[in-house]
């Protein structure tokens, strides 16, 4: 026999609280959740009042308020007995007919029978929200509850009102009292529960905003496309032979009241008569926030707000700060040691595996989610306003015929010619011998940088048009203006790189404050291209999101998740480009593996992996533990320490003294380790020394 669960939802008001706690009473239990906002729930309350009706009490605050309820009867209550249970993050409260769960992090109640068929959740996150107000002086709340409910649910309910609807499932209403109007906030779901709201405010089921005028929106376009409005045709009764038609330009369709009422056309038989409105009507936003996949997954718009997928991506966050929190503990491990050799080790480990560790969470519930995608088969949209493409590689062959070139590689030359000058003259020419090598290795990491970023555009140049639209004008159109703010970005940070170029040659000869001076530019150097090259990317990003779509062409997603390794490494041989845009997070583009530039790049970059985690600690290494020689050859003193050697011929050694302490030293160029001096330095105040020595000696030459 079924039985119909009534589960008793109020929700109230009040103050702030502290860590997650809970504590079991005479009727049931409360909660104490570790938010410290003003608007989501701190304190949540179960209290049994018959075996088969729960009633929930959240608050934002400390404590619950002491009013009586004009919903709630006290002789309601029953004595009931009840259980409590804490498990995987969930407080749960049983009688001998429903099962109440409260998740200890956000507050958020589900119900199920005794058998854990699950009857009603709020939404995974909280599923309530509150907002201070003031009415007439007085501090108050508003507050809004969203629940999960599969597409075949049914709600019955909310007492009388005008709109002639029977199931309220995806329909809005105003609960007020008004003539023939009659408010009661209770509903009934043929998934065999009741929900009871203890309000007696205005509220609103469904769509909570306010309505808006057409004209506030959505842009419109009257019947022969004139902007601001519809073409509105008033055609008379056909009794009134004598009255004529009227056309005119509509913005808005709001006749309700006394003064409104008076828009209506003044000269025109009103009484029997019809109006009908032409035109276009466009939204102003494209429903697609930012790229079309999901933890990897390409999924449309209309299956991002499935109960699976919301629950899914509220444990991924969980399991992210988790595994993030691991990451962040990893130092303690190294941070202390006094060995520069165990720190660098230790911090390029850190580096890496601190990024395996955030991964790994994206990895797990990527794989759960295509899973997901492919049992329900969620691959093209609800309602026709998207369009999901499949296969191996989509060309829009429109804009393969008009390829966009914006870069200019004359400018690319002459940059990276300019960019060579300061290399090639401090390694030929520098003036001091002893560290030319040093400084020109320093100003070929830089130049560098100018080199290869220049073929890097040279390629992303000649790059296939991104397929954002079904319509070819837009995508070629996108793909210009995504060229065009992309080389003007790119270039501007070359110019600044080649300019970097030659300042740190000024700098490595003590012109313009020298070490200072260097890293004061670095710093602006840095700055400046994190702002040119975000904000290019996100300018990028708006005007992808503002084109996908013009309010008339579907939505279109290029679902290629085969060839996407893991969600985020991309690998298709068939596709024979370099570079792709990104899919999952961060902006940009990314390498395709499976091409044969990405498998070059793929080699290189394993590479530099190598000498980051192997190479650079034991260069390191090798600086800090093998000690100094020094020896007369011949007629040269010779100071030799791994890759440096230092050369003065005895007739050029004017004095030599030894020391017990140490003079006063500031390093320009070189290495400056607890064990180990070396390089250019300043001594005394004076400039251009070259030192090679272990300041914890007790002796010096």
């Amino acid at each position: 026999m079924k039985h119909n669960l009534l589960i008793f939802l109020a929700i109230l008001l009040s103050i702030p609280v502290g860590a997650v706690s809970y504590r079991k009473t005479t009727d049931g239990v409360v909660v104490t959740l570790s938010s410290k906002s003003d608007t989501t729930a701190r304190m949540v309350r179960l209290q049994v009042v018959d075996s088969k009706i729960i009633r929930v009490t959240a608050v934002p605050g400390r404590k619950f308020p002491k009013e009586k309820s004009l919903v709630v009867l006290p002789e309601a209550y029953k004595k009931t007995p009840f259980t409590v249970e804490e498990s995987d993050g969930r407080l749960r409260l049983e009688t001998d007919a429903v099962r109440a769960m409260v998740d200890l992090e956000t507050g958020e109640v589900a119900f199920a029978d005794t058998c854990g068929t699950m009857r009603l959740q709020e939404r995974r996150g909280g599923g309530k929200k509150f907002k201070p107000i003031t009415v007439d002086g007085v501090s108050a709340y508003s507050y809004w509850q969203q629940f999960e409910s599969p597409d075949n649910e049914a709600f019955y309910g909310l007492g009388q009102h005008q709109s002639d609807e029977f199931n309220y499932k995806g329909k809005n209403e105003s609960l007020f009292q008004y003539n023939t109007k009659v408010a009661v906030p209770f509903i009934i779901s043929n998934k065999n529960y009741g929900l009871l709201f203890d309000t007696y405010s205005l509220c609103k089921w469904g769509d909570s905003r306010d309505y808006m005028q057409l004209c506030d929106a959505f842009d419109l376009y009257d019947a022969n496309g004139k902007p601001g409005a519809l073409t509105a045709a008033y055609v008379p009764d056909k009794k009134n032979k004598k009255a004529k038609s009227l056309v005119r330009r509509e913005s808005r369709i709001y006749y309700e009241d006394q003064k409104t009422i008076l828009d209506l056309p003044q000269d025109f038989a009103l009484n029997g008569a019809n109006v009908v409105y032409t035109g276009e009507i466009a939204a102003r936003e494209t429903g697609v926030k930012g790229k079309p996949t999901v933890l990897g997954v390409t999924l449309a718009e209309t299956y991002r707000n499935e109960a699976e997928v919301i629950s899914l991506l509220a444990d991924y966050k969980k399991s992210l700060k988790r595994w993030t929190l691991a990451a962040f503990l990893l130092p303690v491990f190294f941070i202390t040691s006094r060995w520069l050799t165990v720190f660098i080790t230790g911090y390029m480990l850190w580096i890496f595996g601190a990024i395996i560790l955030i991964y790994v969470p994206f990895v797990r519930y990527h794989r759960q989610l295509r899973s997901l995608k492919m049992m329900n088969g969620w691959f093209t949209g609800k309602q026709g306003s998207e369009k999901t493409l499949e296969g191996d590689v989509w060309v829009d062959m429109k804009a393969a015929a008009e390829p966009v070139r914006m870069v200019r590689p004359w400018i690319l030359a002459a940059l990276s010619v300019l960019s060579a000058i300061p290399v090639i003259y401090e390694g030929v020419a520098g003036p001091v011998a002893a560290v030319r090598l040093d400084n020109a290795l320093i100003l070929a990491s830089f130049a560098s940088v100018t080199w290869l970023l220049a073929l890097f555009m040279i390629w992303m140049d000649r790059e296939k048009a991104e397929i954002i639209s079904l319509n070819s004008t837009v995508n070629v159109n996108f793909e210009r203006s995504k060229k065009r703010r992309r080389n003007m970005a790119w270039t501007q940070i070359l110019i600044l790189n080649t300019a970097t170029v030659w300042l740190t040659l000024l700098f490595l000869h003590e012109y313009l404050g020298g070490m200072t001076g260097f890293m004061i530019w670095m710093g602006i150097y840095i700055l400046l291209i994190c702002i040119l090259g975000i904000r290019c990317e996100f300018r990028i990003m708006k005007l992808r999101q503002k084109l996908r779509t013009d309010g008339k062409e579907q939505q279109v997603y290029v679902d290629d998740d085969s060839h996407w390794i893991l969600g985020s490494i991309y690998y298709n041989p068939q596709d024979k480009h370099f570079m792709v845009e990104k899919r999952t997070m961060g902006i940009g583009t990314t390498i395709n593996m499976g091409s044969r530039g990405g498998k070059i790049f793929a080699v290189i970059i394993g590479l530099l992996l190598v000498f980051c985690v192997i190479g650079i600690p034991i260069w390191i290494g090798l600086d800090e533990f093998t000690p100094i020689s020094m020896t007369v050859e011949a007629d040269t003193l010779a100071v030799d320490h791994v890759a440096t050697d230092y050369r003065i011929d005895l007739a050029d050694i004017n004095k030599v003294e030894l020391l017990t302490e140490l003079p006063e030293m500031s390093r320009k160029n070189g290495t400056g380790l607890p064990n180990l001096l070396k390089g250019k330095f300043e001594v005394d105040g004076k400039n251009g020394a070259l030192v090679c020595l272990n300041p914890e000696n007790h002796l010096f030459i």
